[in-house]
């Protein structure tokens, strides 16, 4: 006939370091007859460790179709997963994970910042989360009033003139005159002194073009 013998409750130290351990219990009766069994646990009582979630660009101001390699750094004894948005980021060595993808995929599409969320989840639901933002930038910059202090567009090639446009964009990266560089001026406008010969002009005429290209590459 078997019963009950008895039961017992335990307190484990908390000083234990996570990790997985067992208890093996021996019962014996009094014809000595042994039972045993092994019964495994894990200890978690630290939260995952996460950080330095980033991306591969230099000024985090890009297009929202842009693809980018998100990476970040977890540790835990029992890590379950990371996920950045809820997206499930693969493990690619040692603690990093990373997941590759471009920001509309994480519903950032319109120009501004955008924050994105690593969290790293262990065994025993004790979770840790690292920030990121980004700048969405997809509008291109606006160019016009292109023009000279030669108001009747006739020069020497040889002469010196001042060159003008009108920018808008809130993050330029360059702006170029037939490849030359222009510098920025006050209230939108881009300046370059320079004759015309030296931006690749020879009678009779001469096309000028300019070039701007913000920091999302647009």
């Amino acid at each position: 006939e078997q019963k009950k013998v008895n039961d017992s409750n335990f307190t484990l130290n908390p000083l234990l370091n996570d990790g997985k351990y067992y208890w093996r219990i021996n019962v014996t009766d009094g014809f000595s007859n042994i039972e045993s069994n092994v019964y495994n646990f894990i200890i978690d009582i630290n939260t995952p460790v996460l950080a330095g979630l980033t991306f591969d660009d230099s000024d985090g101001i890009v297009r929202s179709n842009k693809t980018l390699n998100f990476t970040v750094n977890a540790s835990d004894a029992n890590l379950i997963n990371v996920t950045l948005n809820g997206t499930l980021m693969n493990h690619i060595g040692d603690n990093v994970y990373s997941f590759v993808s471009a920001p509309s995929y994480f519903g950032c599409v319109n120009d501004g910042e955008c924050t994105l969320n690593a969290t790293a989840v262990d065994i025993a639901g004790r979770n840790n989360l690292s920030m990121l933002s980004l700048t969405i930038d997809n509008t291109p910059p606006i160019v016009s009033d292109l023009s000279s202090n030669k108001t009747n567009s006739i020069s020497r090639s040889d002469g010196e003139l001042n060159f003008t446009v009108s920018v808008i964009d809130n993050n330029v990266e360059s702006v170029t005159l037939n490849g030359t560089v222009m510098e920025q001026g006050t209230n939108n406008k881009f300046f370059t002194v320079k004759k015309p010969s030296e931006l690749g002009c020879s009678e009779p005429s001469c096309l000028l073009a300019v070039t701007v290209i913000d920091q999302a590459g647009n």
